[in-house]
Order: structure tokens, then C-alpha cells, then sequence
């Protein structure tokens, strides 16, 4: 596992290289769960997360995994860019590998996720971001639980996470 970290962080190097010479913005970054650390969700669980977008474009692109849970992918937007803060939108696809992230009692293939962000730079490239995102299952679950599909979604809008980390902007 230490080796594969190793080798994307080395890959990275040339994608940092050209992103910034194009005008795009990176933003690595790891967080926590803060309801699992505050006692209100089973487990703990780490987010790593790295987001691109052209720095005068509103829309980027976030790649991410939970490395108890899956991978997934989101589409941001920056609502609103305020001095040192940017608060985002995103909407996304997750893929549940290890174990699915809220209704765990409920099968499926992957999820569609749903959430809000809110970027701080605290010192030049440095960034807190304080994230919510919500993971409803696969839109088809509609279909076969018909209406019993209602709390199952409400459900997974209660179990949502609030991640909080720290990224490096380059």
C-alpha cells in the first residue's frame, strides 16, 4: 500500500507541473469524519480527496476515496467566492467497494451523492475545508421498494458525514 501512495504521489509531480502552467487550480486534500469522531457514526473514516478546476472557472472536478468505504467522483460548483472563502455545491457518483456508506442494510451497486463544501484559505496555498455530503442509493431502489424507498433516503440523508481536512492549493 505504501509503495502504490508513493508512486501517485511521484506520478503527480508532472500533472502539479503542467495544471499550474494552464492555469488550473489542484487541491489535494485529507479529512475526517467528524460525526464518527464525535461519537454520532460507527467507525472512523479518512477522506482523500484531490479537486481540479481552471482557476477562473466556477465548475471543477473532484476525485475522491474514503478508505473505509469507496471511491467516487463529483462535479463542483462555486456558489458563492467571498475574499478567502468559496463555498461549493457538488453532485456526484460513489461506488461502494469495501462497504456502502449510509443504509447499510440496503444493497447496491453504487450511490448518488449530494453535498455542500465551504474552502478557507488560512495562509497562502494552505486550505480547510469543511464538507457535507450526503450518499442516497442507486435511483433505481425506487422502482423495487417502491414506497418504503422514502425513509430509506431520508435515512441516508440524516447518516450523511461531515468531513474536515486540511489541502494544499497549488
Amino acid at each position: 500500500m505504501k509503495r502504490l501512495v508513493i508512486m501517485a504521489l511521484i506520478l503527480m509531480i508532472p500533472l502539479v507541473v503542467r495544471a499550474a502552467k494552464w492555469g488550473f487550480e489542484l487541491t489535494p486534500f485529507i479529512g475526517f469524519d467528524a460525526k464518527a469522531y464525535a461519537g454520532e457514526r460507527q467507525g472512523n473514516d479518512v477522506l482523500c480527496s484531490v479537486r481540479l478546476r481552471h482557476a477562473r472557472s466556477l465548475v471543477g472536478l473532484e476525485l475522491y476515496s474514503t478508505l473505509a468505504h469507496g471511491y467516487g467522483a463529483a462535479v463542483t460548483v462555486d456558489a458563492v467566492r467571498v475574499w478567502r472563502l468559496r463555498f461549493t455545491l457538488d453532485a456526484g457518483v460513489f461506488w461502494p467497494v469495501y462497504e456502502t456508506m449510509s443504509v447499510p442494510d440496503v444493497p447496491r451497486s453504487f450511490d448518488i451523492t449530494f453535498g455542500a463544501g465551504l474552502e478557507v484559505r488560512l495562509y497562502r496555498q494552505l486550505v480547510a475545508i469543511f464538507n457535507w455530503r450526503a450518499y442516497f442509493p442507486d435511483p433505481r431502489l425506487v422502482g423495487y421498494y417502491g414506497d418504503f424507498s422514502f425513509p430509506i433516503y431520508k435515512r441516508a440523508l440524516k447518516e450523511a458525514p461531515w468531513w474536515l481536512g486540511l489541502g494544499w492549493r497549488f
